[in-house]
């Protein structure tokens, strides 16, 4: 719930324009560690294995506390519709960091991948706890790391190294 209301301030904070970005170069590994210690036990108490491929010596331009939100919104969706892996990848393709968060569940539903928007669903579904708000935060942290005309951007595929859901964030 604490995340849910950081995401919350900090999505009313960035539409006003006063969220302080910081954008500096990070390791990224680091940044993927932070996310990490959020969602550690959860995944161990799942019994979800987790692999992370990442190169010790990349080093991006980013916001840690945004991009460390985008990766906890990532594993989060992961966790809930993964069969038991769950895999962080980061690397650089085409001058944008990649981030990919990528799990082995059924994927995402084609009338998503379709509509070419991760914001297919513009309700809240209560049953099931999805408000939409992890992916709506996850677009809006991309969009504000821009590199010239290059901006940030989050994706959704299948496929990836288990078959199933791919979250996917670019940063220029």
């Amino acid at each position: 719930m604490n995340a849910n209301l950081i995401q919350l301030l900090s999505l009313y904070k960035l539409g006003k324009s006063i969220y302080p970005i910081d954008i500096v170069e990070l390791p990224v590994r680091q940044v993927i560690d932070d996310a990490l210690l959020q969602n550690q036990s959860i995944l161990d108490f799942r019994g979800i294995t987790l692999s992370v491929e990442c190169d010790d010596a990349l080093c991006w331009f980013l916001d840690r506390d945004l991009i460390a939100g985008v990766l906890i919104n990532a594993l989060n969706n992961a966790y809930n519709y993964t069969k038991d892996k769950v895999r962080i990848c980061a690397a650089v393709t085409d001058g944008f960091l990649e981030l990919r968060v990528e799990d082995n569940g059924q994927g995402y539903p084609l009338s998503m991948l379709e509509s070419g928007s991760v914001f297919v669903s513009k309700s809240s579904k209560f049953t099931s706890g999805s408000t939409g708000l992890g992916v709506y935060f996850s677009s809006q942290a991309a969009g504000v790391h821009k590199n010239g005309a290059l901006q940030g951007c989050v994706v959704i595929e299948n496929g990836g190294a288990y078959g199933g859901g791919c979250f996917v964030a670019r940063l220029p």
